[in-house]
């Protein structure tokens, strides 16, 4: 009897705490919001030195309409081999934010990453951060030899399972060991080998086939590339439930919820929900199988997840569904002037909406894409929107599904998708147990500096007072903390809007020197014996990425090649238009000038920076000095020594040192010299705390013309110092220490550059220049219901361009629209 009660105690329980599952499925999506971010690219293929423009959107990640929040976001560069090789920090403004960085001389051939996240998406699994594969090409990359990579077969069953009776459509997905697609011959055979039935990929790996499975082991022997691979089929089981789904005919999809003999729908129900929204609930009726005719066109487009819960409310079974709905029409059409233009011609491209107006954000592009070159993993924002960022991991062939959306085969494509990757936004075993998600990084939109204090004999973690002070153009500002027994240490809420250097002081923390110390006073205490060690927060909760497929190279290589051809031809044809008869004239050049080749380098050093190049100016390279940075006790002994014609003044109140040039002043006020560091300008206090061996170059003028771009700050001249640790940067913090203090460059937000765009008359100053641009043009921020008219220059390339516009709709629909033209020579 005991046991009974218990038992039946137990079933009450399991009702009773599954009986709302519905409510907790509401209740979880509610209690946190959800972002994501893509990343449009100027194109998807690189040489090494290349500039990748870029823009990020920032979107309601189950609506994709605009947020209001404007977070940081953080931008990673990496290579082939899922190698970090640059970070750039961007603010979200008016849901977007733009950049642009350099690649590598050395970068290989290969795939090649840009990765975007916010703080607050690190709250959920990695997978889904955003991701953007580029393709480099570089002839020169060192050859490696093509090894046989082993092939991975995964099955898939139609629901979930493999159910006694029950005829399953069988999805598979055959990869390399990198998760890149490889087709395959297969069969299907039992435990005792004898073939049940033949089978082949359809597209990138991924195939299917029908199949009423028995009880017992079977197993799928495959040809992938002349090896033989083997893989076993899940356990089959003698009863249970599965969903199918038809996708035959348009706009509706037919569901049928099967279970096996012995088991019923009676009191089942079947949920659909599209990005953590329900918009179906429906119960069903006694039986073994049923089927609902659920329209799609009413329902947004994208991921459409089903699951059949059993009367205990508890998942059983699931499948996801595309839902094209609308996908299938253009929003704007790029209408432009002619197909076929000459090099260096002038292009006009008209946006015409075809659609009831709505307002968006766009970006626009135009480039080079007469190469074959070869990016599995490429992307638009539709795509990635409304299939690549709902499914786990990455997938190839994306871009493809969604080149003919009306198409049969594009539907079963699309749907073989759905078959051969899970749903992982959340679990069902959290939705039944009524949990929550837990938010442990909120919406950040300003940075944070952590470490951890270690003693320096010792290098064990040690409590310490650690005291931070910046000192920029407009304020000092200067904050102590005291760590936790095991040394850590949180500073948070910084907003740097640029590169922004900070000193950092640590001591061992005594007790009572700290209850003798004045209040507000922000004196370190104790012994300093303390080592900082500073923390990539996110770099330690991120999770490794996967390095990409090596069999890639070869085809790189050889596109690499072809393009280097096609310049040289370019060339020469652009060198016969514009020759000398030799005969008559003797051309002689000469080598640039030492002082040449230096201002050409700082004029690429302040485009790096995005600031405007100081005219008539003067460059003092430091490690070409008699005396090195090294020599001085800070930058202003340097700039007294090196610098002609400047002065240094001290105010005899504050010590603070000034530069002031001769020739230079004001009658109502003494005038004095800006000083920029790495391109930004900053106070002359804070400029006592460069470390002059640290400098790389100064460049001065003299009088505000020299600087007029920069504003009142240059009216006395400028001094801009550029130190070595930036033009060696990678976009991270870096960190020198000095005597008992760590002084700590931090890159602050990006500010993005704009892209040169050469107009006829800029490209008629320079005719003996060839023009081999790649991309024609990059607008980072259209509005097609303004900006519909454009302006296309040519270069002196000829071959395939594409334009490309992309962006989304303020009602959150996805806008990708491309169009080609052809550029021959005369």
């Amino acid at each position: 009897m005991r046991f009974y009660l218990l038992l039946f105690f137990c079933l009450t329980y399991v009702s009773l705490y599954t009986q709302n599952t519905t409510e907790n499925f509401e209740k979880y999506h509610n209690g946190f919001h959800e972002e994501k971010l893509y990343i449009a690219t100027d194109r998807d293929y690189y040489f090494p030195s290349d500039t990748v423009w870029f823009k990020v959107y920032y979107r309601n990640g189950r609506t994709h309409e605009r947020l209001e929040a404007e977070p940081l976001v953080y931008l990673d560069y990496l290579n082939s081999e899922g190698e970090k090789l640059k970070r750039v920090n961007l603010k979200v403004e008016n849901g977007a934010a733009i950049g642009d960085l350099i690649l590598p001389e050395d970068a290989v051939s290969g795939l090649h990453s840009l990765r975007a996240f916010t703080q607050y998406q690190l709250n959920f699994d990695h997978s889904y951060l955003s991701s953007k594969s580029i393709l480099v090409l570089n002839n020169e990359s060192k050859k490696t030899e093509n090894k046989d990579i082993p092939a991975n077969i995964k099955i898939f069953p139609e629901g979930g399972d493999l159910i006694e009776g029950i005829e399953t459509k069988v999805a598979f997905y055959c990869t390399d060991k990198n998760g890149f697609a490889k087709d395959i011959t297969a069969s299907l055979y039992n435990a005792n080998g004898e073939k049940v039935l033949d089978f082949s990929s359809m597209n990138n790996g991924r195939g299917y086939f029908n199949w009423q499975p028995t009880l017992g082991d079977f197993y799928i022997k495959a040809d992938v590339d002349g090896n033989e691979i083997w893989a076993n089929l899940p356990k089959i089981k003698p009863s249970g439930f599965v969903i199918q789904a038809d996708m035959q005919k348009k706009g509706f999809v037919n569901l049928t919820a099967q279970s096996s003999t012995g088991l019923s729908l009676e009191n089942c129900t079947l949920l659909g929900h599209l990005r953590g929204q329900l918009f179906l609930e429906q119960t069903l009726d006694t039986g073994n199988t049923q089927s609902l005719l659920i329209p799609l066109n009413d329902l947004p487009s994208g991921v459409l997840h089903f699951t059949l819960l059993d009367e205990q409310r508890l998942p059983r079974s699931e499948r996801l569904v595309f839902n094209d709905a609308g996908l299938d029409s253009s929003q704007y059409s790029l209408k432009l002037s002619k197909d076929v233009a000459d090099l260096r011609d002038l292009l006009s491209l008209e946006i015409e909406q075809l659609k009831p107006k709505l307002e968006g954000d766009f970006n626009l592009s135009v480039y080079y894409d007469g190469i074959n070159y070869i990016n599995p993993q490429r992307q638009s924002i539709t795509s990635y929107l409304l299939m690549e960022s709902e499914l786990d991991g990455r997938a190839t062939g994306y871009l493809s599904l969604f080149e003919d959306m009306g198409s049969r085969k594009s539907r079963i494509l699309r749907d073989l998708i759905m078959m051969t990757h899970y749903w992982r936004k959340f679990e069902w075993d959290d939705i039944v147990k009524g949990a929550t998600k837990g938010i442990q990084l909120p919406t950040q939109d300003k940075f944070n500096l952590a470490g951890r204090a270690l003693h320096k004999r010792k290098k064990k973690p040690i409590k310490a007072d650690v005291q931070i002070s910046i000192l920029d153009k407009d304020k000092f500002v200067s904050v102590n903390q005291v760590t936790d027994e095991n040394g850590m240490f949180v500073f948070s809420g910084f907003e740097l809007k640029d590169t922004t250097e900070m000193i950092f002081v640590a001591s061992e923390y005594d007790e009572k020197k700290k209850k003798k110390q004045k209040a507000g006073e922000g004196k370190s205490i104790g012994k300093k014996n303390v080592k900082l060690e500073f923390i990539d927060i996110y770099d330690d909760l991120l999770e490794p990425i996967q390095k990409t497929n090596a069999n890639l190279t070869k085809l790189v290589d050889q596109e690499a090649f072809e393009m280097q051809d096609r310049e040289e031809i370019a060339r020469e044809a652009f060198a016969d238009q514009w020759s000398i008869d030799l005969d008559a004239f003797t051309v002689k050049t000469t080598r640039e000038s030492e002082t040449q080749m230096l201002k050409k380098k700082t004029r690429q050093i302040y485009r790096d920076m995005g600031v405007p190049p100081l005219t008539n100016s003067q460059q003092v390279l430091v490690d070409d000095l008699a005396i090195t940075g090294a020599g001085f006790t800070d930058i202003y002994d340097l700039i007294r020594v090196y610098v002609p014609g400047a002065s240094i003044r001290v105010d005899p109140s504050t010590y603070v040192k000034r530069v002031q040039f001769r020739g230079i002043a004001s009658i109502t006020q003494e005038v004095y010299a800006g000083i920029m560091l790495n391109g930004s300008f900053i106070s002359d206090q804070s400029a006592r705390t460069i470390d002059p061996s640290n400098v790389y170059l100064i460049d001065v003028t003299r009088g505000l013309q020299g600087g007029a771009a920069l504003g009142e700050a240059a009216a006395g001249g400028v001094i801009s110092i550029i130190t070595k640790d930036y033009v060696n940067s990678t976009g991270d913090v870096s960190i020198r220490e000095k005597k008992n203090s760590i002084i700590l460059k931090h890159p602050g937000i990006y500010q993005a550059r704009r892209i040169y765009s050469p107009t006829i008359e800029d490209q008629r100053k320079s005719p003996n220049v060839p023009d081999l641009r790649k991309t024609l043009m990059w607008e980072p921020f259209v509005d097609p219901s303004i900006d519909a008219d454009f302006q296309i220059m040519t270069g002196d390339l000829s071959g395939k361009y594409m334009i490309q516009l992309e962006g989304i709709l303020d009602d959150g629909t996805p806008v990708f629209e491309q169009r080609s033209f052809e550029v021959k020579l005369d």
